[in-house]
């Protein structure tokens, strides 16, 4: 997996301001704590990348949006306040080659996991719109490892909810967050999200459930709607 940098700023204000330069990752997700920030535009930055793969719809998307701004459609400057709360996480999701983003907002504390906020933009960030009401259920969003994309199609976008005791829920969006449906998971996922390296089987998927020191491996190859045990006692794995 190539790991590159981080190429969105952002500012903090009272509340979190969002400003894109370009996004090279398939997700990004930012720790904020206002409780120690001022406000100045001094960013004291508590960011923390994951999954940096790059990929070609980065360049899509980096073409694209430059497009926009020669033409004047859209600012170099896009700002949205998503809240005041003291503490929260925030994941990013570009989703599509045309502007298209997911926000998660999870909050969590003690290790119980409040309610999630889900925005969607068509824009870059110029607006969002509140889509929480699209998914089934109140759903709760883990605050690691809780939001996903796939590689092969930036529409398809998983968020990892916390479940109930006997597993955990799998949102899966196809459309970019259009529309979301809701599976069941028979275990509890507490790693990654693993895709299959060729576009052709796009739609399989390897996830684990690590329970004390026993990593268990599951597989689907229906985009997340049933899984199948693969092995217990599992150290590392891949497609």
């Amino acid at each position: 997996m190539a790991t590159t940098g981080l190429s969105f700023l952002s500012q903090v204000f009272l509340s979190l301001c969002i400003t894109y330069v370009c996004i090279a990752t398939h997700v990004h997700q930012f720790e904020v704590d206002l409780r120690h920030l001022t406000q100045s535009v001094e960013y004291k930055k508590a960011i923390r990348s994951r999954r940096d793969l790059a990929d070609a719809a980065c360049q899509r998307q980096e073409s694209s949006f430059l497009q926009e701004v020669n033409s004047g459609k859209v600012k170099l400057e896009q700002k949205h306040s998503f809240g005041n709360e003291s503490y929260y996480s925030l994941a990013l999701a570009w989703c599509g080659n045309n502007g298209d983003l997911l926000v998660v907002i999870t909050q969590e504390s003690n290790g119980i996991v409040s309610p999630s906020k889900i925005f969607q933009s068509p824009n870059y960030g110029a607006k969002f719109d509140d889509v929480t009401n699209r998914l089934e259920g109140v759903p709760r969003i883990l605050r690691h490892n809780g939001v996903f994309r796939n590689p092969h199609n930036t529409r398809k976008v998983y968020l990892v909810d916390v479940g109930d005791k006997y597993g955990s829920s799998l949102y899966v969006t196809e459309d970019g967050g259009d529309t979301f449906f809701k599976f069941a998971l028979p275990f509890q996922l507490t790693g990654d999200i693993t895709f299959y390296p060729r576009k052709e089987h796009e739609d399989y998927l390897l996830a684990s459930s690590a329970i004390l020191s026993t990593k268990t491996l599951y597989a689907s190859f229906n985009n997340g709607r049933t899984w199948k045990k693969v092995d217990s006692y599992i150290q590392n794995y891949k497609w």
